[in-house]
Order: structure tokens, then sequence, then C-alpha cells
């Protein structure tokens, strides 16, 4: 994206919703570009706004430089993906989530993985975002299996001491948030669903339209983007997730 168009984009949607609290930075891999992420913040802080930010991250690009940065901005939190590498160093960040997806076929090798990061951030308090892989289709079996990893994983949380921070980032539908979304070109659609891979003219549904109200994906949205099974599936998965680890 362009300078110019976050700039635009930034005047425009802080104009017309005056009450962001958070401002997503989300890709593709935002690192790629992380010129633009430090403008980005400068830039919304000289219109006059103190937002918080959300930064995803496979973590891979997350060097001593812009470590560095994200512990001096502590405003930002940095949501790393932690199948990509649990790494000590980045426990040193000020605003830190580690984002863990379950597989329907990888469901040990989660819980191996939280078990590992339990270890390496004991007695920190470290902040973990389990996700149950969204809108594929979880087979009977896998759905029942994803219970008893749903307990394992709240054993391990209550264990190592880790903070479950999956019920302050609770959307109206699973995975995708509520509220506009800037797609590169400068375009603004009304749920960041624009992300999910579709035909132009299904995309083209989602923009919001001048004066219109932001508002979140809709089941019919999800329905029509990745079919019924894979999207009962989706929400299936996350009401098991929640209600296991809760146990």
């Amino acid at each position: 994206m362009p300078r110019a168009v976050f700039e635009k984009a930034a005047r425009g949607l802080f104009r017309a919703f005056g009450g962001i609290k958070l401002v997503k930075l989300f890709g593709g891999e935002p690192l790629l570009n992380f010129a633009l992420v430090r403008h980005g913040v400068s830039y919304i802080h000289s219109l006059g706004f103190a937002p918080d930010f959300e930064l995803g991250t496979n973590g891979l690009l997350l060097d001593g430089a812009r470590a560095g940065y994200f512990r001096r901005h502590p405003e930002i939190q940095v949501n790393i993906n932690a199948a990509f590498g649990v790494k000590r160093e980045f426990l040193s960040l000020p605003n830190l989530i580690w984002n863990l997806c379950v597989l329907p076929g990888a469901q040990e090798e989660a819980v191996a993985l939280l078990g590992r990061l339990a270890g390496l951030s004991k007695n920190t308090h470290s902040r973990v975002n389990l996700l149950p892989a969204s809108y594929c289709e979880w087979l009977p079996g896998q759905l029942a299996g994803l219970k008893r990893t749903a307990r394992e994983m709240g054993d391990i949380i209550r264990r190592g001491g880790l903070v479950f921070e999956n019920a302050a980032r609770t959307g109206t539908v699973p995975l995708f948030n509520d509220g506009p979304a800037v797609d590169t070109d400068g375009k603004v659609y009304r749920t960041n669903l624009c992300l999910a891979a579709m035909p132009q003219n299904r995309r083209a549904k989602l923009l919001l339209r001048p004066g219109a109200a932001a508002a979140a994906a809709r089941k019919k949205d999800l329905v029509g983007i990745f079919g019924l099974r894979a999207a009962a599936a989706s929400f299936a998965a996350d009401r098991i997730m929640w209600a296991g680890i809760h146990e």
C-alpha cells in the first residue's frame, strides 16, 4: 500500500468513525513493509488520535531493530503465529500475544506446541489466542477429538500460568473482525472478510458504501464464500474449543 493511500484512508475513516479505538495492521506479512507500519502509526498520531494497534506477523522478520521499535511502542500489540517459531527473545515485547491454530488432523502437535510455549514463558503470564482452523470441514471424529484437545490445552494454560486471550478477542463470527477494512488499493470494506479468496463480484458486495455503517461479516456471506458445511464446522469447532478449555 502506498503511503498516500494509507494517509487518505486514515483521514477518511477517522472522520467517519471518530471513536475508533483499535487499528489492525495486517497482510500478508506487515513486516515486509515495516517502513509503512512505522509511518502509519506516526501519521495517525499526527491526526490527533491515539488508538491501540494490532499487528499480525509470523515473526520471521522480527529482528532486533523491529523488536526494539515495538518495545518503544507498547500501544502496538504484536500477534505472533506460534507455528512459525516460539522464540525466547519475543518475550521481551511488552504487548505480545501468541496465536496458535489447531488443525483438524494435527491436534497433538498443537498441544505439544502450547506445552513448549508454556515452558518457555513460565512465570511471565504470556497471553495466548487459540484458534481452531476456520472454514474448513471438521469431520465428526475430529470435532470429538477437539473436545479432548481443548481440555488438555486448558490444563496447560492453568498449570503454566498462561492467560487465555480468546475472551477479549471474540467477534461476531469466528476469525474475522467487525468494523471497516481498507485494502491495499484504498477500497474500504465493511468487514475484513475481504481477506478471504472470493470472486470479484462477491467481494464487491462487501464494499462499505458512503453513509453506511460498518458491520461484521454475516453468516450468509460466510456460507456463500466457504460453503455451508465448512461454515457450520467452523462455528462448531469454535464452541467446542471454548467449552473444553473452561471445563
